[in-house]
């Protein structure tokens, strides 16, 4: 199993890049996971003061018979995860927050190097527009915090950040396609542009998010609203 991550901002064509990349036999990608936060929580259980302070028989034990186990923990609870839902060899996980550094760096300790996190970035204006068009009611506060959370934290160019332009995804999504095969040493893949897939309706259901995940033909995908 081998596991790469993916963050963008808002409205950025994640829904099509899922489905596409879905349509692989050798890749799941979840529409959106929960995974990252389980993991950091299991990550930072053994720096808790509460438990690596030294004093007590408990902290004590954890320190001297446990204190190697943990990156093998962790990658069992990765392991553990993503079997019960798939046995494809490549998982690309999917929530905003692999763009922090912690996360990153959570990994990279895990894997001893770094994992090639994909992200496509949208024009700010752009993304309010395209709420706007789809009669959606953004929560500004909180989009503002991810939107600049994400912005501030690619101002250092990490070099395992697969960056996407959104107009260079619209526009060029053939080759788009080729660069993220290329820097997750993925196999070439003839993907089906014209009949993307994905139960949107469903997927809305649960997030309560009307008609914001509607797919469109791929092999004329461009800029719109």
């Amino acid at each position: 199993m081998i596991i790469s991550g993916y963050s963008s901002t808002p409205r950025s064509g994640s829904t099509l890049l899922t489905a596409l990349l879905n349509q692989r036999p050798d890749v799941y990608m979840p529409f959106h996971s929960p995974f990252i936060e389980l993991l950091w929580r299991n990550y930072k259980f053994w720096d808790d003061p509460e438990y690596s302070r030294g004093d007590g028989e408990y902290s004590k034990t954890l320190l001297l018979e446990y204190k190697n186990a943990k990156n093998n923990y962790c990658l069992g609870v990765i392991d553990t995860f993503f079997k019960q839902f798939t046995d494809k060899k490549y998982i690309i996980d999917k929530h905003w927050m692999y763009i922090v550094p912690e996360n990153r760096n959570m990994y990279e300790d895990l894997y001893n190097k770094r994992i090639p996190i994909i992200y496509i970035h949208r024009n700010y204006d752009d993304i309010l527009e395209s709420y706007k068009r789809v009669c959606y009611d953004v929560n500004m506060e909180k989009f503002n915090k991810v939107y600049y959370t994400q912005c501030y934290y690619l101002e250092n160019n990490p070099d395992n950040i697969v960056y996407i332009e959104f107009d260079d995804w619209c526009n060029k999504t053939k080759e788009m396609l080729k660069y993220i095969e290329v820097k997750l040493n993925l196999e070439p893949y003839t993907y089906n542009l014209k009949n993307p897939s994905i139960d949107a309706e469903y997927i809305d259901k649960v997030l309560g998010n009307s008609k914001l995940h509607v797919l469109r033909d791929a092999s004329v995908y461009k800029k719109r609203y």
